[in-house]
């Protein structure tokens, strides 16, 4: 007869070996990967320059855009005191382009002055500044594909007010990406390549098809950029600047929302399990993404599963509202999450498993009221097995296993 919860242990053992070992041949192929990567690239960007293949559009810009957003002149805009409507919705929205590029100039100013390299350079440490560097060139990047994938999504958009709404975020994307890179030039003369994953990550998302790519983007690439400049915002030499950014990506991650509630998002996107198999995916592809900058967080004291965790939590309660939901729930994806990372931890970091932890601060989640999600005060807490689904109970029986599971210290390492 078999021994209770020895089952249950067997599984949870033999897919964290497994789960570990697909981590080691990827490490072991990463080379590989990372060529292969590049071969298929459709983006055109180079991250070991932090620029897409072509050249720089400054001179362009200027010459031609510039000069278009100086000469428009309305009564409506200049002088609303007047009370005159002479302006209509493009002009008003060609107006917020040139204040955005007035902004971009600012913003540029300040990251490239010498007081916030001064600054940088006396408040932290040289590991520090490493670690912060190798973050903000994520981020750089980041909103370099951002700026790319954003565009590709103005032709599809449907609405006048859609489009628009897209096109000022593509404005923003340009500012975003031009400051930071320059920040990051500033701070340590060049920007960082990408690590493998996150280049992998960002060109799948920028290779999906449009819907994905609107999840990927607005709701996951931007829900992590919004949780990651809101973090670095605390830091006294980035505070002025990077507060200047949380607006704009905060309203970039509410898009996908108001352009469901617009209608615009067809029933096969929202119930279709392909396309639900498609986010998922997307997901998926960003959890390496999360191990390689690890070190980066932890020089700086960032605990990042809990970090990574808060933004999942935000963005998949985001992706229901939205109407592009996950093969799972939010809550049965967060469950797995929690176990997924007390399972990576109790195996490679013994020295630091304390007990099951609650990552995602999912038993201090008010469940939805259809669902049978356990509720707990404790990080520890167990849903007991005759008061829930079937789901559950394995959830808490994988508790348990995690708790008893035994691993040669040193055996594996990601």
């Amino acid at each position: 007869m078999i021994e209770e919860g020895a089952f249950t242990d067997l599984i949870v053992h033999n897919v964290t070996r497994a789960t570990l070992h697909l981590a080691h041949l990827y490490r072991k192929n990463e080379i590989r990967i990372r060529r292969r990567a590049e071969r298929r690239c459709l983006t055109g960007y180079d991250d070991t320059i932090a620029g897409f293949v072509g050249g720089e559009l400054e001179p362009l810009v200027e010459r031609n855009d510039a000069k278009a957003l100086r000469l428009l002149w309305k009564a409506e805009l200049q002088a609303p005191y007047l009370g005159i409507r002479d302006a209509s919705k493009h002009e008003k929205h060609a107006r917020l382009m040139a204040d955005l590029s007035a902004d971009t100039d600012d913003c540029l100013e300040l990251a490239t002055s010498e007081q916030i390299r001064d600054e940088f350079r006396t408040t932290f440490s040289a590991r520090e500044q490493e670690a912060i560097v190798r973050i903000l060139s994520l981020i750089a990047h980041g909103e370099a594909y951002a700026l790319y994938i954003s565009y590709t999504l103005l032709s599809f958009v449907r609405g006048t007010d859609s489009k628009l709404a897209l096109s000022r975020q593509v404005m923003e994307e340009a500012k975003h990406y031009t400051v930071l890179r320059a920040l990051v030039r500033t701070l340590a003369n060049e920007t960082k390549p990408l690590h493998t994953s996150a280049r992998v990550f960002m060109e799948k998302v920028a290779q999906s098809r449009p819907y994905e790519r609107l999840f990927g983007l607005n709701i996951i690439m931007e829900g992590f950029a919004l949780e990651f400049l809101g973090e670095f915002s605390h830091y006294p030499c980035f505070g002025q600047l990077f507060k200047k950014f949380l607006q704009d990506e905060s309203r970039h991650c509410a898009f996908p929302k108001n352009y469901a509630a617009l209608g615009f998002i067809p029933d096969e996107v929202k119930n279709g399990r392909s396309h639900k198999l498609r986010r998922t995916q997307i997901v998926l592809t960003a959890i390496p993404v999360v191990f390689d900058y690890r070190p980066y967080f932890e020089v700086l004291g960032v605990e990042t599963f809990g970090l990574v965790c808060k933004v999942l939590s935000k963005a998949l309660h985001l992706a229901e509202a939205s109407g592009l939901p996950l093969l799972l729930t939010r809550e049965k994806y967060l469950a797995l999450t929690n176990l997924s990372i007390n399972s990576y931890v109790r195996a490679t970091e013994p020295d630091r498993y304390k007990g099951f932890k609650d990552y995602c601060l999912l038993h201090d989640d008010p469940p939805h009221q259809d669902s049978t999600l356990p509720r707990g005060g404790t990080p520890d807490y167990v849903p007991t097995p005759s008061n829930h689904s079937l789901y559950w109970r394995l959830y808490g029986d994988a508790i348990h296993s995690i708790n008893r599971m035994q691993f040669q210290k040193g055996r594996y390492s990601v």
